[in-house]
């Protein structure tokens, strides 16, 4: 996905600030206000990506919940096998 936005001067101006004790501040290699942008909103997708992993498991979890212990280890055991390499 590529994504294009326009700032106001305003906005701009801010996010410019923002950018500028972000490049005195944090140590490492300056970035460009493109790639703070980048940064922030990918990390912001990685967080959304993680809420939906974790609603996934709970939802399996939770219906295994009502399983006998033999049939919620069973489910362990054959999810377990997909995420061991072989």
């Amino acid at each position: 996905m590529n994504l294009k936005i326009s700032l106001n001067a305003e906005q701009s101006d801010a996010l410019s600030g923002v950018v500028s004790d972000y490049n005195k501040n944090s140590g490492k290699d300056e970035v460009t206000s493109e790639q703070y942008l980048e940064a922030g909103l990918l990390a912001q997708i990685e967080s959304y990506t993680k809420a939906a992993f974790d609603t996934s498991v709970k939802r399996l979890a939770d219906a295994a919940e009502s399983l006998p212990y033999e049939q919620r280890l069973a489910v362990i055991a054959a999810v377990e096998s997909q995420l061991t390499p072989k």
